[in-house]
Parts: C-alpha cells; sequence; structure tokens
C-alpha cells in the first residue's frame, strides 16, 4: 500500500520550480508562513532581513505561475541556532553550518520532493562557502 507522499509523487502534475526570492516576494513569504505555521509568527522585517544579508539561499517555488512555498537559510555557527522573530543585524563573522530557517511548502506543493530540492540548493551553497 501506497502512503499518501508516495500516492502524490506518482500523481502526473507539471513541476514546481525554485527560483530566488526578490523583495517583491516578501508579502507572499508571509502569507505562506501564516498559513503553514501559524503558531510560529514572524514579522515580515525577520524575512526582509534574512534576504538581506544572504539572498542566496532565499528561494520561492513556483507552480504554474503560482507561488506555493519558500526557503530561507543563511550562513550560522553551529548548536547556536538564533531565536524566532529575532533580528539578526548581521551574520557571524566565523560561521561553521548552514542554518535552514524556513522550509515553508503549501499542502498542493507537498510529497513531490521539493523540500529536498531546497536542502539540496542549501547543501551546494554550505559547499561553495566551505560550510562542512
Amino acid at each position: 500500500m501506497l502512503s499518501g507522499c508516495q500516492t502524490a509523487i506518482l500523481a502526473v502534475m507539471p513541476h514546481a520550480v525554485w527560483r530566488p526570492m526578490t523583495a517583491a516576494d516578501l508579502t507572499l513569504v508571509a502569507a505562506i508562513a501564516e498559513q503553514v505555521h501559524p503558531d510560529y509568527p514572524e514579522g515580515a522585517d525577520v524575512f526582509a532581513e534574512r534576504l538581506r544579508l544572504f539572498g542566496r539561499t532565499c528561494l520561492m517555488l513556483e507552480h504554474a505561475g503560482q507561488p506555493v512555498g519558500f526557503a530561507i537559510g543563511h550562513p550560522w555557527v553551529l548548536r547556536e541556532p538564533p531565536k524566532l522573530n529575532v533580528l539578526l543585524r548581521r551574520l557571524p563573522l566565523l560561521p561553521d553550518t548552514m542554518f535552514i530557517h524556513d522550509l515553508a511548502l503549501l499542502p498542493v506543493a507537498r510529497c513531490k520532493g521539493h523540500g529536498a530540492e531546497a536542502v539540496h540548493w542549501m547543501v551546494r551553497e554550505a559547499v561553495d562557502l566551505d560550510l562542512p
């Protein structure tokens, strides 16, 4: 018997695409975050700051021209995660890991491998920065 995710993966559906996030996406990011994890709210200023500090790992997932998810990551210090809904002001001088701040997918985008794609993007960036 197939799980719900396995069934979704087998369904025929056009593939969604990850693209770099822009400042114009921040309203959509906040709306998706509110839907996906309403018990862990963050201000729009937090998302904007992460994009400003390290946009290379701020991504939007689109399907048929519509936003269906986002991912935000940045270099950080292992075992010292930043607090929720707090501005960083700057990145650490000696980061030793890529921190995945948020990976949020609307239900329509789940169980299709998109989360793994975003994580692989973050890993490639970490390798490029010589982070473990």
